[in-house]
């Protein structure tokens, strides 16, 4: 059985000890083997894109990234193609684009999109339209092309309980309208945790938001991957999944988020 390991991490675009946290993000890409990178936050590094930088320390030798305030971009280990941006402007919050594009694999080919939320508690019905907005895209692509199996990931911005999450997991629909994704953090062995105190970078990003002791945030899991579709035993189904970029192996963390390694059928 053939696998493909992909990972997501949203790469936090503060600029505090930015080169020793790009130099750890290399080092757990090129530890993990890692065949696909679902970035979100990219910064510009050293004159250039943080992920054209990555594309020359790892294997990761093809990218593609949106140019707007919360880009979102994809790097990967095999050529991409037909890429395509699906944006979301808001007048009270940042113009989001999420990035997709498709690989081919032997006999297979397979979609993927990195995707970046709405922040904040009171914005779950900008993340639900934008949910919505991204499974329409998905099903058009899959209809005029026909990719083998469709991955996306990313930082959600909510919890699993929240109604976007619920959407797209077929749990829940939205004006009579419904999704369903497999959800890639059901093969977790661990808690499945990506925002948390325990985070240096995390508690600095607490701070800059205006919370007085953010040693005392929550810890959540906001960062996820999904395949479309009752993916499961077929091409695109999770076999495992790790919660990685944590420190510890090499320090610091890249991110004040912490992301997933997954596994997936190819």
């Amino acid at each position: 059985m053939n696998r493909l390991r992909v990972a997501n991490l949203n790469l936090w675009h503060d600029s505090y000890q930015r080169e020793k946290r790009v130099s750890s993000l290399v080092k757990y890409i090129n530890k993990y083997r890692i065949d696909v990178l679902l970035a979100q936050e990219i910064f510009e590094y050293k004159g250039d894109s943080v992920l054209n930088y990555l594309s020359k320390e790892t294997d990761l030798n093809y990218s593609r990234e949106s140019k707007q305030d919360s880009s979102t971009g994809i790097l990967s280990l095999f050529p991409l193609r037909e890429e395509s941006f699906v944006s979301f402007p808001n007048p009270s919050l940042p113009y989001r684009e999420f990035t997709f594009a498709g690989i081919e694999r032997e006999c297979h080919s397979i979609y993927f999109g990195s995707i970046h939320f709405a922040w904040g508690g009171r914005n779950e019905l900008q993340r639900i339209h934008e949910a919505m907005a991204l499974n329409a895209h998905v099903e058009r692509v899959k209809k005029d092309i026909g990719y083998s199996a469709t991955i996306i990931g990313g930082d959600f911005n909510t919890p699993a309980n929240a109604q976007s999450i619920r959407y797209l997991k077929g749990l829940e629909l939205i004006e009579g309208n419904s999704a369903y994704w497999s959800d890639a953090t059901e093969k977790l062995k661990e808690p499945f945790i990506t925002s948390t105190p325990n985070n240096r970078y995390a508690l600095k990003t607490g701070s800059l938001i205006g919370f007085s002791y953010p040693e005392n945030l929550p810890e959540r899991g906001i960062d996820y991957q999904f395949a479309e579709g009752y993916a499961h035993a077929i091409v695109g189904g999770a076999l495992e999944a790790k919660v990685c970029f944590k420190g510890g192996l090499f320090n610091p963390p890249p991110s004040d988020h912490y992301g997933l390694i997954v596994d997936y059928i190819c």
